[in-house]
């Protein structure tokens, strides 16, 4: 049975097998051809974005959009499924390449940049993933993909104005979280050393020879002068006369 176009689509709305045949045998070879042709002759990434034009125009139909050409149109969805998708692979290239050169200068680096390095990669890490979702997808969607702040807002469902304020909210969030783990590492570094343990008997008791009071020993001073709160004092001994 041979449909015309509008015969076909209102099949596909009332999801008529006869339209589902007549898609697969008059449209989708023809979109099958169109694809391979500009994704390289892979076949995987072809059948992907040739499902993706059949679910779309199914969709569209379902919902009633008017389509005058359907393989027209299923053409034009496809061409825009191959462009994200090498879009996307040019993004992921980029970042692959500049994290390859950013290896490479640390690579040339003394290990105590590296180790800086490596500390603040690990900083910035963490101080993302402690940000609430919306930001942490908003920092990244335009400092890692470079998106626009239009794009940014479609995604968000919102207006550029409130995606600006998101992304400034989401910068000092990000500022704040960066500056508190310089201060818990501060802290950490500046911690006191744990002092020796005192040597002590079976019974508990200090042993013998242990000062209470370690500095005190080291520093050679006696127990009475410090009581007096003054430096201790040395009478030299007077040579005996002949």
């Amino acid at each position: 049975m041979i449909l015309d176009n509008a015969e076909f689509i209102d099949g596909l709305r009332r999801q008529d097998p006869v339209a589902a045949r007549h898609l697969n045998e008059c449209f989708v070879p023809s979109v099958w051809r169109f694809v391979y042709a500009r994704v390289d002759r892979d076949t995987h990434l072809a059948e992907d974005i040739v499902a993706e034009s059949v679910l779309a125009l199914v969709a569209a139909a379902a919902s009633e959009t008017k389509i005058d050409h359907p393989a027209a149109w299923m053409r034009t969805v496809a061409l825009r499924r191959i462009q994200d998708h090498f879009r996307a692979a040019a993004r992921v290239q980029h970042l692959i390449e500049q994290a390859q050169q950013q290896a490479q200068i640390i690579d040339e680096q003394d290990p105590a940049a590296k180790h800086d390095q490596k500390l603040k990669r690990q900083n910035v890490r963490q101080a993302m993933d402690d940000l609430p979702e919306t930001y942490r997808l908003a920092l990244e969607w335009k400092y890692v993909d470079q998106a626009s702040v239009k794009l940014i807002a479609k995604r968000l469902g919102a207006t550029e104005k409130s995606a600006e304020s998101v992304l400034y909210r989401a910068r000092q969030a990000l500022r704040n979280q960066l500056n508190k783990h310089d201060v818990d590492r501060s802290q950490s570094d500046a911690a006191p050393m744990p002092q020796k343990p005192m040597p002590q008997n079976t019974d508990g008791s200090p042993a013998k020879g242990a000062s209470a009071n370690p500095t005190k020993q080291a520093n050679g001073e006696s127990e009475s002068s410090l009581q007096k709160g003054r430096p201790p004092v040395f009478t030299p001994r007077l040579a005996r006369e002949s």
